[in-house]
């Protein structure tokens, strides 16, 4: 089976190809507009010539603009393959937009407020919106694709490193869109299946317990800042070993 490449590779890739011809065509025709300016100044010929119709011009004058085009919709085309078109072993993901928060369905039913992922892995994103309309925004994998509540969206990527990478919505969707932001935690292979395989009764306390004491799902993704607003209502976090979730 041939490897499938990451589509923030595609993405890249027909970004440069289309302004590499915007680029080469500013220059072109700018430089075509002077020395036209210079060879046919009133000066140099006050009485204008008379030139018969040139075939070949015309024939390069539909052809290089038709060129051009069917280069940029191939590449955009390839552009949009890749990005619908994953691999059948990537590993499944329901993602759900609401206002303030995104919300993370695993296969085996675990659920998550941070999208904890294995490297060197192809992830599969479904994603719906259970209110409002989103955008679910993700900069380091090159996706950005808008959540329509009842139409089923679907992303994929693959992580090929470990680390943290920011998720927002980058659509304004309400009055809590600015804390609805996440991150991805790209893991080993090892550790996110420790984590998948764990008891979710703390991680579902920390939900509950977020949604009545008011405090966001970023700050849920953050054991610290979490833990701050919880002693605000003299709630002891330190009990719910966040930092383990």
């Amino acid at each position: 089976m041939k490897q499938l490449i990451p589509s923030a590779q595609h993405i890249d890739f027909a970004f440069y190809v289309i302004f590499g011809i915007s680029i080469v065509l500013l220059v072109g025709m700018t430089l075509i507009a002077l020395l036209l300016v210079y060879r046919y100044r009133h000066e140099r010929q006050p009485v204008p010539a008379k030139k018969k119709d040139t075939i070949w011009l015309e024939v390069v004058w539909i052809l290089l603009p038709l060129f051009l085009v069917v280069a940029m919709y191939y590449y955009g085309w390839v552009d949009f393959r890749a990005m619908h078109t994953a691999s059948h072993n990537a590993m499944k993901v329901h993602v759900v937009g609401s206002t303030s928060e995104w919300h993370f369905v695993y296969e085996n039913g675990k659920q998550s407020k941070v999208l904890y992922v294995p490297v060197d892995t192809f992830i599969r994103l479904s994603i719906t919106s259970s209110d409002v309309v989103h955008a679910l925004d993700i900069p380091a994998f090159g996706i950005k694709i808008n959540v329509v509540p009842g139409i089923e969206a679907f992303a994929w990527f693959k992580p090929e490193s470990l680390g943290s990478h920011d998720m927002v919505c980058s659509t304004s969707c309400g009055g809590e869109h600015a804390n609805m932001v996440s991150t991805i935690e790209v893991l080993s292979k090892e550790e996110f299946a420790s984590w998948l395989n764990s008891e979710s009764t703390i991680l579902n306390s920390t939900i509950a317990l977020s949604g009545k004491y008011g405090c966001s799902s970023y700050w849920l993704s953050n054991s610290v800042i979490f833990a701050e607003c919880l002693h605000k209502f003299d709630f002891d976090a330190e009990s719910l070993k966040l930092g383990n979730q």
